[in-house]
């Protein structure tokens, strides 16, 4: 009969349970249930709350067997072993050897040795007064406390890696070891990356997360069989809110969606395309949280529902959207702020210095400017930058944003939502397909945005975008009530630079418009939108003054004829354009312009001339 060893073996095992009592485990006992520890969540057992069975062995002792609760278990289930370092034997002077009982002496005393060494692993307890205190990394030194109270949580992903069972998702293991240090953990390098096939939480609030090491680290994969769910959740949908939680230097990635059209033809469908509403990162009822992450893919890389002073961080590159072919239409947003039914319609969150890159380029492609068409690239990232869709006093700080399939930014409300006080400042952005700002209220159960400001940006179409600014009321809702624009320059979009046609009142000043039309489009006898301002539709008591208009993308004085695909630098031949009544109330004053590179027009038409302005 076998008779018991103490191999170099793990002496844990780990489960994740569904109303689960029975667990095998295949390490090596002495005393049976004695030698075992269980914990569910965290919280350990008392001995009575469990037993074990399992074949007894030649001179005493298990090889492993299976363990059983009294209750059955739902989380994050741990045994391992724990042999009390204590001389069971004593063996007085004869003349004859006990060799079995020497035999396990020996067992004993290197399960004592083993059970320590992971012991030290995990941590080592002892207290200080009445405070129990662990000391972590007494041989791995990344495991210590890393200060601010964090605690590094790498090894506990990587040793589930090892254990029978192991199914690719690391979710689980991170999961359990977040619920079981607290509110401060961090990631290390060491663990190489995350697979996450079920959502990563951080379901306590006030929660830090650090990623050690930069962005790209610690890459964070969304697999494939997360579809449904997003990658990581802060806070929770219907309970306590993210709060104070920071998440700093997570980098998400959903395999395939940088430079996809570099590697496949045109029109090549995504694999595993999302159709809902994942994101790689919610939070939820933040108070004064502070996210800082990267990556590209998922629908929305960062969705903030409901809660007050969330300031975002991002760098993004990536993700894609074409218009042009269903099966490539998948990334919405970049950032989006938008209510939540338990956590409010959100208030003063901030986007700070974002770095948002599209980070896919189509082949040249038609597109219609008036009665002109040109052939130009397009830039196929997700459909908008920064998605408003519900929060009051949101800003854009700073930073850069290009190659949206739609638009830089877009304001679109929805019902139940609020949205007021936009404010836009010190923003580059650049070559999306439609616009850079964007505003559009589609249903008038929706509430109309409440003053939009916007300052000292730099809007740079990159002869590919359209225009600059779009704000619609062609279905006859106003899409913004009060717009301020003061310091900005535009140049370079293929049409004209802002489309306003549901603006209800506000004032444009000290603006500097150059390089437009340069799809070449006569405005004359084609499309007005192609002037540097278009005001049209219901867009009423709107003054504009300080304007200067022509030129060519670079503010200078440049004419250039079409290039072989019909794009110029410099096609500009209208400042102002006014299609509305004049009891619409639009006026302007001081206007000028340079060098218009087309015929035909002029600094201004339409609208009522302010000369006391």
């Amino acid at each position: 009969m076998a008779r018991l060893t103490i191999p170099d073996q793990q002496t844990f095992a780990t489960f994740t349970a569904t109303a689960q009592t029975v667990f095998p485990i295949s390490f090596a006992l002495l005393s049976g249930k004695a030698d075992l520890r269980v914990s569910i969540d965290g919280v350990e057992l008392n001995q009575s709350d469990f037993t074990f069975s399992g074949p007894l062995l030649d001179g005493g002792g298990y090889s492993g067997g299976t363990v059983t609760l009294n209750t059955a278990a739902t989380g994050s289930v741990r045994i391992w072993r724990y042999v009390r370092p204590a001389r069971a034997t004593n063996f007085a002077p004869s003349g004859t050897v006990p060799v079995g009982s020497v035999d396990q002496a020996i067992n004993r005393l290197t399960a004592t040795q083993q059970d320590l060494r992971y012991s030290l692993d995990e941590g080592l307890e002892f207290e200080v007064g009445n405070t129990p205190i662990t000391a972590r990394g007494l041989t791995r030194p990344n495991r210590a406390w890393v200060g601010e109270g964090l605690v590094d949580i790498s090894y506990e992903v990587r040793r589930a890696r090892d254990q029978s069972g192991y199914n690719g998702d690391d979710s689980v293991a991170f999961n359990a070891a977040v619920a079981a240090a607290g509110r401060g953990v961090q990631m290390n390098p060491e663990v190489g990356y995350l697979n996450c096939k079920t959502s990563l939480r951080l379901p306590v609030s006030n929660t830090k997360l650090v990623f050690q090491g930069g962005g790209q680290a610690v890459p964070i994969f969304r697999d494939a069989a997360l579809a449904g769910a997003s990658t990581m959740i802060v806070g929770t949908v219907a309970g306590a809110g993210a709060g104070s939680s920071v998440v700093e230097g997570a980098w998400f990635v959903h395999a395939g969606r940088l430079g996809w059209y570099g590697d496949h033809a045109e029109g090549t469908p995504l694999p595993d395309l999302l159709t809902g509403e994942e994101s790689h990162i919610e939070v939820h009822g933040a108070q004064s949280a502070r996210i800082r992450v990267g990556g590209y893919g998922a629908r929305h890389l960062v969705s903030v529902f409901g809660g007050n002073d969330c300031v975002v961080n991002v760098a993004s590159y990536g993700g894609m959207y074409d218009p042009d072919f269903v099966a490539l239409q998948e990334a919405v947003s970049v950032v989006r702020l938008t209510r939540s039914a338990v956590h409010g319609h959100g208030t003063c969150h901030t986007v700070d210095n974002p770095l948002i890159v599209g980070g896919n380029v189509s082949g040249r492609r038609p597109v219609v400017i008036g009665a002109q068409t040109v052939m130009v690239t397009r830039r196929l990232g997700p459909y908008f930058g920064v998605l408003i869709e519900s929060c009051e006093n949101p800003k854009i700080r700073g930073g850069f944003s290009g190659g949206m399939a739609h638009s830089n930014v877009g304001i679109t409300p929805v019902i139940g939502g609020f949205i007021a006080n936009i404010a836009m400042e010190g923003h580059d952005a650049d070559e999306s397909n439609e616009s850079a700002v964007y505003a559009w209220r589609q249903d008038a159960a929706a509430p109309c945005p409440h003053t939009l400001m916007i300052s000292k940006c730099t809007f740079n179409g990159q002869l590919i975008g359209r225009r600059a600014l779009e704000i619609l009321g062609d279905n006859g809702l106003y899409s913004i009530r009060n717009l301020q624009m003061e310091g900005n320059t535009f140049r370079a979009h293929l049409s004209g630079v802002g489309l306003l046609t549901g603006v209800d009142g506000g004032s444009i000043r000290n603006e500097r418009l150059a390089g437009y039309n340069c799809a070449a489009a006569n405005a004359t006898g084609g499309d007005p939108t192609t002037a540097g301002h278009f005001l049209g539709g219901i867009t009423r008591n709107l003054k504009m003054r300080d304007i200067l208009y022509g030129g060519g993308i670079n503010q200078d004085g440049e004419t250039n004829t079409p290039d072989t695909y019909g794009v110029t630098p410099n096609g500009t031949q209208w400042g102002r354009i006014d299609g509305t009544p004049a009891e619409a109330n639009n006026t302007y004053s001081r206007l000028r312009a340079i060098n218009f590179g087309q015929a035909g027009g002029d600094i201004n038409l339409g609208g009522t001339l302010d000369n006391a302005a």
